[in-house]
């Protein structure tokens, strides 16, 4: 059986200022690749030469979906200390179909292995973060609690923690093929979860 990409979640344009596509160049290739969804995913404030507020404020004028393809709106936020607290804050944050939090060198030193894995389950444990954008960076050394470097167990824990049903019980529910994000403000226009 072959698998194929659904969505691509983690993808940026010019507005983020290291990419070097449009939003329309990279609906066209999502059309191309077959994919159903694409996310946009410009990253937060702290990020130099990223997009303004005002560029996320509105998203309301892009439809979505486009030639056969659903767009929804989300931001790459960045970590910025050993708590996973967050650079995206309101009015951005209830307008966003999703959050990514990553851990970005213009934005934090790595803090040593430890800290660094206390940094990604805080920020998997906020809420309002969806997505722990690329955990496999290895100039952020992670562990799982036994201290051993980077490996399948820390990747463990900091899954765990992000679908920890305590924490997450109002935006994720078991669905076919897998948990699924239940829309807490109608991103989608039409109330429906997408699977992540």
């Amino acid at each position: 059986m072959e698998l194929r990409a659904l969505m691509d979640l983690h993808t940026h344009t010019l507005a983020s200022g290291h990419a070097y596509s449009t939003l329309k160049e990279n609906l066209e290739e999502a059309k191309k690749m077959g994919l159903e969804v694409l996310g946009t995913s410009e990253h937060a404030r702290m990020m130099p030469g990223t997009a303004p507020l005002i560029y996320f404020q509105n998203f309301k004028v892009i439809p979505k979906e486009v030639d056969g393809v659903r767009l929804v709106n989300g931001i790459e936020a960045n970590i910025f200390d050993e708590h996973g607290s967050i650079d995206v804050e309101e009015p951005i944050l209830s307008k966003m179909d999703y959050i990514i939090a990553s851990l970005h060198t213009p934005c934090i030193a790595n803090l040593g292995i430890v800290k660094n894995t206390a940094a990604l389950v805080g920020a998997a444990e906020n809420p309002n973060v969806t997505v722990i954008g690329h955990p496999d960076d290895d100039r952020y050394p992670i562990c799982c609690s036994c201290g051993k470097p980077y490996g399948h167990r820390a990747q463990q824990r900091v899954v765990k923690s992000a679908f920890d049903e305590d924490q997450r019980t109002e935006k994720y529910q078991e669905g076919p093929g897998g948990m699924q994000k239940v829309s807490h403000h109608g991103a989608h226009g039409d109330g429906q979860p997408y699977l992540l």
